[in-house]
């Protein structure tokens, strides 16, 4: 939340920020947790946020527990996506046309 504000375009490696927050964590009703602050200043500089509220849960290890698949999944079908993109992006930085179809010598021995 402090540091959104300072951007006026969204962070390019993030095309979506996952929370997920229980109706009843203690830290929100008491208003240590203000995840609309940080939607709100995500919207200012495009950010996209996803905000999941979720019923009746609090901030237990139960909660953790509920949805720790949801964010595994969310983040790693990303890693995956950015690691295909570096490999490719090194791929094209290659010029493979001197040595196209021409046999391949180990220079190990």
């Amino acid at each position: 939340t402090d540091l959104l504000p300072e951007r006026s375009t969204p962070i390019a490696e993030f095309d979506d920020i996952l929370i997920d927050q229980g109706d009843a964590d203690n830290f929100l009703t008491e208003k240590q947790l203000l995840p609309e602050n940080l939607v709100e200043a995500a919207g200012r500089c495009g950010q996209k946020v996803t905000l999941r509220m979720q019923k009746g849960y609090d901030h237990s290890y139960f909660f953790i527990a509920s949805f720790i698949e949801d964010h595994v999944s969310f983040h790693g079908k990303r890693l995956q996506k950015r690691s295909a993109q570096i490999l490719a992006s090194k791929a094209a930085a290659y010029d493979f046309a001197s040595t196209a179809g021409k046999p391949i010598t180990c220079q190990a021995m």
